[in-house]
């Protein structure tokens, strides 16, 4: 079932990829990192960072007030500053909030009461199961039930290097109490539009291959979140949402034990975030399938996808940061199945703005403009990451054997476009090359269509320099090659046996006209932040 909302933008979106005028504005919420501005400066401050921030674009400001430590004076998960008392700790941090607590300025109340003044919708967003630096004794955030009860782990008193088995394990009843307290403090301090429980950071509750077995674990703890979060509605008179940020996947989301699909059916949240964790952007994110599913059972729950700012193309290579061609194609794409909207996890936006973050800040965070001024939207083939092995849709880094299938979601191209796939082999010695550019043109299909051209491409143009050892191809299609939906490329069988396909990317391309009256502007969301 279909809001009016997402079909409107839909439709709006569509009309403008085909040159048709600007679209109606999306939804747009900023997650904002626990530690990004934990700084020790005068109120001012924080009001002119919300103000940089929202001034056009942003409908809905999340705000992040924890990691395994609370940024504010709490008893349920105690404030960070507690490591000021612990020797050998590294306190950044721990001084910063501290500092900010006795000089009775709190960066919470600062930005919901200045959101609210510039018509932007407040909300916190509460990180359910942190593991920054338990590798690291000296880390400030690690709190007093993590040290004193290993056998909390998801994997217990593992001293080891893997992070995922040292998180607390939800089927310990303290590790519940302990966060639902949390929830409950957050509520009765701050008067928010919405809280968000951030199942995804981190997103490993239960030992490895337990998830779905003890869902229903979760199912009960978001029962009693919506009791507090009623409590409160009924407190300030009004209601308070509940949302919940998950997988991509709405099968991977259940196998880590976050049923969503179950919590909408309860009227247990009024919003879901399917997302990525943090190593790659999920580029064939499934909206249709969400919204088929959730609002079935409950179709008045709002449903927003999300990405983080990195992806993975070539497996063996690793994360490399977003483009601004690729953030427009999964915006393109998502928009296309009918999402209303985007949610950006951890920008961070660092004041006075770049100009690569103008456009989306200043109110034109469109995923495509008109047709005719020459913008670019990139689709690479990713994975799911964080989820169980057999839910991660791994594509890539696989052997082309007798040839390969490879699907990748995008939205319908203009008219008047350019359409060239990206291609990456090893090892980067394949065939004698005229030999190579044959066998290509003759086995690559695009839904079925030939290739018009093929040419050697720089690894540099796409891919990162651990890749440098690729062989890299770009190869032209006709505009019509390109589907709505999902996208199937087949790769024909290239010889030797240990040829592996690497990476593959569609880059579809508008053709720049002299001048159009119904030009958007070129969007630009590249940042080069690290966690």
């Amino acid at each position: 079932m279909k809001n009016s909302a997402s079909l409107l933008f839909a439709v709006q979106l569509a009309a403008a990829a085909f040159g048709g005028g600007a679209v109606a504005k999306p939804i747009l919420v900023y997650n904002e990192d626990d530690t990004h501005f934990l700084r020790k400066v005068p109120r001012e401050e924080y009001e002119k960072y919300l103000d940089s921030v929202c001034r056009g674009a942003v409908t809905h400001f999340f705000m992040c007030p924890n990691a395994m430590r609370s940024n504010i004076d709490t008893k349920s998960i105690e404030p960070i500053w507690t490591a000021l008392d612990e020797p050998g700790k590294d306190v950044r941090w721990a001084e910063a909030a501290k500092w900010l607590h006795d000089n009775k300025i709190d960066p919470y109340a600062i930005w919901i009461a200045r959101a609210r003044e510039k018509g932007v919708s407040p909300w916190l967003s509460m990180r359910m199961n942190d593991i920054h630096g338990v590798d690291n004794p000296k880390y400030p955030s690690l709190c007093r039930l993590w040290q004193e009860h290993p056998e909390y782990k998801v994997t217990p008193n593992y001293k080891g290097k893997n992070w995922r088995d040292h998180a607390f394990d939800y089927t310990h009843e303290p590790v519940r109490a302990r966060a639902l307290g949390y929830i409950r403090e957050l509520l009765e301090r701050y008067d928010v539009d919405g809280i968000e429980c951030d199942w995804l950071r981190f997103p490993w509750h239960f030992p490895v291959g337990k998830g779905r077995e003890r869902a229903h674990i979760l199912t009960e703890f978001m029962r009693e979140a919506r009791r507090i979060v009623d409590a409160a509605s009924a407190r300030r008179g009004r209601r308070i949402l509940l949302g919940v940020r998950v997988a991509s996947s709405v099968v991977g989301a259940i196998s880590l034990g976050t049923d969503a699909v179950e919590w909408a059916k309860e009227g247990l949240v009024d919003w879901i975030v399917p997302c990525n964790f943090f190593t790659t952007v999920d580029f064939n994110l499934d909206y249709r399938d969400w919204e088929k599913r959730v609002h079935t059972v409950n179709p008045t729950v709002t449903i927003v996808p999300g990405l983080d700012s990195g992806v993975v193309k070539d497996r063996l290579a690793g994360r490399q940061g977003l483009t601004i061609a690729e953030y427009r194609g999964w915006c393109a794409a998502q928009a296309a199945q009918g999402a209303p909207g985007f949610y950006v996890f951890n920008p961070f936006h660092s004041p006075p703005t770049s100009e690569k973050w103008n456009a989306m800040l200043g109110g034109k965070f469109w995923p495509c403009g008109s047709a005719s001024d020459g913008w670019e939207l990139a689709y690479p083939v990713s994975f799911r990451d964080a989820v169980e092995k057999e839910e991660a849709d791994i594509q890539t880094n696989l052997d082309v054997g007798d040839g390969r299938v490879v699907r990748f979601l995008a939205a319908p191209p203009p008219s008047k476009s350019s359409v060239n796939v990206l291609l990456a082999f090893s090892p980067a010695v394949l065939l004698p090359p005229d030999k190579m550019k044959k066998v290509l043109l003759e086995g690559l299909r695009l839904n079925g269509v030939r290739p018009l051209s093929l040419r050697a491409e720089p690894v540099s143009s796409w891919l990162t320099k651990k890749s440098a050892t690729v062989s890299s191809w770009r190869v032209s299609f006709p505009t019509a090659a390109v589907k709505g939906g999902m996208n199937f490329l087949m790769i024909p069988r290239l010889g030797p046996d240990n040829i592996r396909f690497r990476a593959c990317e569609l880059v579809v391309k508008g053709v720049a006209a002299k001048s159009s009256r119904d030009e958007l502007p070129i969007v630009d969301l590249t940042h080069d932040a690290s966690r």
